[in-house]
Formats: C-alpha cells, sequence, structure tokens
C-alpha cells in the first residue's frame, strides 16, 4: 500500500510534545487547582538536551519503551536544537538566551489555561496516561482512515514521514538508518502491539484499523491540541 502520511509537519509534532509535557506538569504541580500553586523557574523553559530526553526512551528494550514518541526515534541533541529555533521563529517558544557552555534556552511563549487543563486531563485517562502513543494514532487516521492496514504499512508509513523531511542531510541519514534498523522495526511491532492493548485498535486476519475508542481519544487529542475545552455531551456550550 503507498502510504502518504500527510498532517503534522516534525516540527508541529515538537510542539503538541511540548504542550503536553507543559500540562502534565502544570497538573503534577497542583497550578491548576483553585488554590493555585507555585510554579519553579524552571516550569516552561527547555534546551535541546532537555527536549531530547522528553522524545527519546531511556529504556533499552523496545517492548518498555513507551515513553518513546515513535517519530523522533534515534532523534539527535542537533536537530532537536534545529527544531527549537525553528519554533522560537514561529512564536511557540521565545529564546531567553544562553546557559551554561553555550547552551540555548527557550521558553514557552502561550498562556496556559484551566479549560485546557481539563481535555489534558481527560486526554491523559483516554491515553492511560501514554500520550507518547497519541501522535502514533493520529498518523494512522491520517494516513489510512477508517481503512485497514498491515504492519508493513505501519512500518512504511513511518519510513514515509523520514523519507518527507529527508530533503536535509539528517533527513536524508536517518531515514537510510532507520530503514535497516531492526531495532525500530521491533519497536514499531511493540507499538502496534500497545495501541492494541489500550483499544485503539481492532485487528481482523492480520490488519488493523482505528477502533471507536481510539477515535474518541484522538477526538480528545486534537482538542487539547487546538486549545479547547472538553464538555460532555449533556453540557451545554
Amino acid at each position: 500500500m503507498a502510504v502518504s502520511p500527510g498532517g503534522m509537519d516534525e516540527a508541529d509534532a515538537l510542539q503538541l510534545v511540548l504542550k503536553l509535557h507543559l500540562y502534565g506538569e502544570w497538573a503534577r504541580l497542583g497550578a491548576g487547582n483553585d488554590h493555585g500553586g507555585q510554579l519553579p523557574p524552571s516550569f516552561g523553559r527547555f534546551t535541546s538536551r532537555k527536549v531530547r530526553r522528553l522524545l527519546v526512551s531511556e529504556s533499552a528494550n523496545p517492548e518498555a519503551m513507551t515513553d518513546q514518541v515513535s517519530e523522533f526515534f534515534g532523534v539527535t541533541s542537533h536537530r532537536v536544537a534545529d527544531l527549537l529555533e525553528e519554533l522560537s521563529r514561529e512564536g511557540v517558544l521565545e529564546f531567553e538566551g544562553t546557559g551554561l557552555r553555550g547552551v540555548r534556552v527557550y521558553r514557552w511563549r502561550g498562556a496556559l489555561s484551566r479549560g485546557t487543563l481539563a481535555t489534558f486531563l481527560r486526554t491523559r485517562s483516554a491515553f492511560a496516561g501514554k500520550l507518547a502513543f497519541g501522535l502514533d494514532l493520529h498518523h494512522i487516521q491520517r494516513a489510512f482512515g477508517a481503512g485497514p492496514f498491515t504492519l508493513s504499512d505501519f512500518v512504511d508509513l513511518h519510513l514515509a514521514l523520514r523519507r518527507e523531511r529527508s530533503a536535509t542531510r539528517y533527513g536524508i541519514l536517518q531515514h537510510a538508518s532507520l530503514a535497516r534498523s531492526s531495532r525500530f522495526a521491533h519497536f514499531l511491532r511493540s507499538r502496534l502491539a500497545g495501541l492494541h492493548a489500550l483499544g485503539f485498535l481492532v485487528e481482523d486476519a492480520g490488519r488493523h484499523r482505528v477502533s471507536d475508542r481510539g477515535l474518541e481519544a484522538l477526538l480528545l487529542l486534537d482538542l487539547f491540541g487546538r486549545g479547547m475545552e472538553w464538555r460532555p455531551r449533556s453540557d451545554p456550550a
């Protein structure tokens, strides 16, 4: 099957990951409750090293890499630095200056809201805390819609994402490296199994498709990405 991923580019994907992280930290610190909360000076600040830790799992076991963001598998700190600079040019981040050893420091520019926090909490619950799976589900829906796909199609989808971004020397080298990586293929098999375990996919004779539960989770992720508040169907706007 020919795969045409479309949808988010690499910077868009990183922006969503950073936003999910920020709201997760805000919820953890209790700053979204009625009593307020003291935010540490580091809140909303990012360096390429910090961001890479958000994107790349520290586990050596592909089955345990539930915090790994698939499309950033193997990403380098240098590439992350380029993406942070791009988000700064787009106004998502603000460059604050350089820290120790010349590390560039950025700060999130957008205001956080209680309504979006409520949507985040609902989204995190829908994904059972495994928010890194959200981008996989997004790309599957964009590429295959309601139609079925195979494991091979899923691997091809992720390679196609890299191929779209291979205009740079980094992109060309990464695409070639992942295309021959058995570890990457093993990871994607595990990720597909994880999506099934969450109830986001159903399988019939080796072919997969997004379930109703997966579509509901995607709706929540989309509402969160657009900064909209989730409301129950019975709750009038």
